[in-house]
């Protein structure tokens, strides 16, 4: 978050990107996570291996389970975004156009890969991510701190950050 300039940065790497199979036994980057290398296991891990690969310095990192995930976006009323095609995920079904999702439909926009038309599997999914992620920021940032203040002590439990209450 570029607070000044009103801007956000988010590196998304596609979940099956290939890494090699001398760092994970499926040679894919979202392995490493759990059962990468030592240096490179865990969220500061895999931060260094994507420093260390690309060169690319991740400044802070946040992560959050799926049940935080629900959680935050209800408690901010939902977020509002324009879902392009049907999906049906898990009995979950969103039709296509502009609507509020709660946590639970927010969720499964955000994981559909596979059917709902994504003829690129994880690299649509991606793109739906960025669409969420845009959508949720403009909502959050219209939240008020009074409320986001109240959120944090349930969401705690649900994150893992390198960042201080008072950074975030």
């Amino acid at each position: 978050f570029d607070i000044p300039e009103n801007r956000v940065s988010v590196l998304q790497i596609p979940r099956d990107t290939y890494i090699g199979t001398d760092m994970t036994s499926t040679g894919k980057i979202n392995a490493l996570y759990a059962s990468g290398p030592n240096e490179y296991k865990g969220i500061d891990g895999l931060a260094q291996y994507v420093y260390d690969n690309f060169r690319i310095p991740i400044d802070h990192y946040a992560t959050i389970t799926m049940e935080g995930f629900r959680n935050a976006i209800d408690g901010i009323g939902g977020v509002t975004v324009d879902v392009p095609k049907a999906i049906d995920l898990d009995g979950v079904i969103l039709e296509p156009g502009v609507q509020t999702l709660d946590g639970n439909q927010a969720e499964k926009f955000v994981r559909q890969r596979k059917g709902a038309g994504y003829s690129r599997g994880d690299i649509d999914r991606l793109e739906m991510q960025r669409v969420f992620m845009a959508s949720f920021v403009k909502q959050f940032l219209g939240t008020s701190k009074a409320k986001i203040a109240s959120m944090l002590p349930g969401l705690s439990s649900q994150m893992t950050t390198d960042m201080s209450v008072g950074e975030m």
